[in-house]
C-alpha cells in the first residue's frame, strides 16, 4: 500500500515539475512525504542500523539539512530517492528564484539508534 502511495506521489510531482516551475509547496510535499515514510519503519537494533542522507539544497551550496533513516527498513530505496529528489529540486527551486539563504553549511548529526529503538540524531 504505501509502496503505491509513494509512486503515485513521484508521478503527480513529476507531472506538476515538468509543466512548470517548482513551487514551495511541492518541494514541502516531498520533504512530507519523505518524513511520513521514514517514520514507518525507522527502527533499529543498534546504532549501526542508522545512517543519515543528505537533503534540500541552500542556495550558497550543500545540503539544506539531513534525514536519519535505517537501513534495515524496507523503504530505503524510497527514502534515497525522495532525499536525492529534495536535493535536486531544491537546486532548481533556488536558481530559479534567486533564493538567498545562509551560506553555512549543515552539520551532518550522528545517527544512533535511541532507548526507543527508533534512529535519531544525536
Amino acid at each position: 500500500m504505501i509502496k503505491t502511495i509513494t509512486i503515485g506521489l513521484f508521478f503527480s510531482v513529476g507531472i506538476l515539475i515538468v509543466n512548470g516551475k517548482i513551487t514551495h509547496e511541492q518541494l514541502s510535499s516531498i520533504n512530507t512525504a519523505l518524513t511520513t515514510i521514514n517514520q514507518f519503519e525507522n527502527k533499529c537494533t543498534t546504532s549501526s542500523d542508522c545512517l543519515t542522507e543528505p537533503i534540500g539544497a541552500r542556495a550558497c551550496g550543500g545540503p539544506g539539512g539531513y534525514i536519519v533513516y535505517s537501513k534495515t527498513s524496507s523503504y530505503v530505496e524510497y527514502i534515497l530517492s525522495l532525499a536525492k529528489l529534495t536535493t535536486k529540486l531544491g537546486r532548481q527551486y533556488n536558481e530559479e528564484n534567486s533564493v538567498i539563504s545562509i551560506c553555512t553549511l549543515a552539520k551532518q548529526p550522528i545517527a544512533v539508534c535511541d532507548k526507543n529503538h527508533m534512529c535519531v540524531a544525536q
